[in-house]
């Protein structure tokens, strides 16, 4: 926990850097809980679990913490300009969530920086620009991809967010030869936030979460109906959770991205993607 802390508090340095402010935001209030957390001794039993709305707060703070801590990775190797506009939009906003179908823009921009972090660590070279496409990729041996992310609120709105990805690509598409890669962070499908599995052990964890996402890949394509392509070649799902491990007496935290063609498997395009990128990369 203290190594994590330590790892937050640079992190809000580079944030002072770039000229953006976190002391007074919601990163301010995360940063006090979770100091409140590393005083504990540890392993130990889950603390607070008789305060609920600490605890709401604490899982929604190691959650945002990681994928800050996760998109400075992002942000040192893109224009300066951009990284102080999309951090000081992650900076603002509550330190809770908001409920229902509310927009959450903090949290939509921080999950641009956590789909580029996904994107990177599968072998993409990826950069952000102030354009109007969220992140641009690239992968060897394939053209350049422009990708877009949605958050839904909600499970019913997962048909309205990719409706409004297949016309943002359509778009996006008309200025070059270029593959869309269309993703959904389903953290609030799946109302994480604030929220934190417990499990024995990471391994069941895993088990879990790994099928989570293949259950919610299925989903998408069954809400989609095909439609997605051509517009996205390419299809993500993301999921960013915290989860206390009883075996470790530990908080810990995971983001895990599953990718899948969106065309028939027949398609040149998909096969040309399949060949390509599962050579490094397991496509589920």
């Amino acid at each position: 926990m203290d190594e994590f802390v330590a790892r937050f508090e640079r992190v809000l340095n580079e944030v002072d850097l770039l000229g953006a402010r976190w002391r007074g935001t919601r990163f301010d209030t995360y940063l006090q809980i979770m100091k409140e957390a590393a005083s504990l001794t540890y392993p130990r039993p889950f603390p607070w679990e008789d305060e609920p709305e600490k605890k709401r707060l604490f899982f929604e703070a190691s959650s945002q913490i990681q994928q800050l801590v996760d998109a400075a990775d992002i942000w040192r190797d893109i224009d300066p300009k951009v990284a102080k506009e999309k951090v000081i939009a992650i900076m603002s906003g509550q330190p809770m969530p908001p409920s229902g179908v509310a927009e959450d823009r903090p949290r939509n921009t921080l999950l641009e920086f956590a789909t580029a972090t996904a994107l990177k660590r599968k072998g993409f070279i990826v950069d952000m620009t102030s354009q109007d496409e969220d992140i641009i990729a690239t992968y060897p041996g394939l053209k350049e991809f422009v990708v877009e992310c949605k958050r839904p609120t909600h499970a019913g709105a997962l048909e309205r967010n990719l409706r409004k990805l297949r016309h943002q690509l359509q778009e996006r598409g008309k200025q070059g030869a270029r593959y869309g890669l269309a993703v959904l962070g389903i953290d609030r499908v799946l109302e994480l936030p604030g929220k934190t599995p417990n499990a024995a052990d990471f391994q069941r964890f895993d088990s879990i979460l790994d099928m989570t996402l293949r259950e919610q890949i299925q989903n998408v394509r069954r809400v989609d109906r095909g439609k997605l392509f051509p517009h996205a070649a390419l299809g993500g799902v993301l999921v960013t959770t915290s989860v206390f491990l009883n075996d470790r007496g530990g908080l810990f935290t995971v983001s895990l991205m599953g990718l899948f063609c969106t065309g028939p498997e027949d398609h040149h395009t998909s096969m040309t993607i399949k060949y390509e990128i599962a050579k490094t990369i397991e496509m589920t």
